[in-house]
C-alpha cells in the first residue's frame, strides 16, 4: 500500500490536527457550550421565578429538548476530545495538571 495508509501516516496527520487547528476548534465549541450553558439557566431561572409565584413562565419543551440534545453532542465531542488527546500525547498527557482537569470534567 501507499504510505498515507500506514498508521504512523495516520497517526501523524491526528498530530499535525491535534497540534494545529484542533485547539481554536474546541475553544469555539466550549465557547457555544458556555452560551448554551447560559441560556440553559435562564430557562430555569424563568421555571424558579414562576414556582415562586413571581412571572408566568410559559414552559418550551422544544427549548429543553433543543438544550438537551446540544449537551450531549458537546458531551460526546469532548470525549473525542479527551480521546484524541491522550492518544496522540499517550502517557505524558497525564503529567499536565490541565490536562487532568480535563479528565475529570470531560465525562
Amino acid at each position: 500500500g501507499d504510505s498515507t495508509s500506514s498508521p504512523n501516516a495516520w497517526f501523524n496527520k491526528i498530530e499535525t490536527f491535534v497540534n494545529g487547528p484542533f485547539d481554536k476548534i474546541m475553544s469555539g465549541l466550549i465557547l457555544l457550550n458556555t452560551v448554551l450553558t447560559f441560556m440553559e439557566m435562564q430557562r430555569l431561572g424563568g421555571i424558579a421565578n414562576a414556582s415562586l409565584g413571581f412571572t408566568h413562565h410559559k414552559q418550551s419543551t422544544a427549548t429543553a429538548d433543543f438544550i438537551r440534545i446540544a449537551e450531549y453532542i458537546f458531551t460526546a465531542l469532548f470525549c473525542v476530545e479527551l480521546a484524541l488527546r491522550i492518544y496522540v500525547h499517550r502517557l505524558p498527557f497525564f503529567f499536565k495538571g490541565y490536562n487532568l482537569v480535563d479528565v475529570v470534567i470531560v465525562p
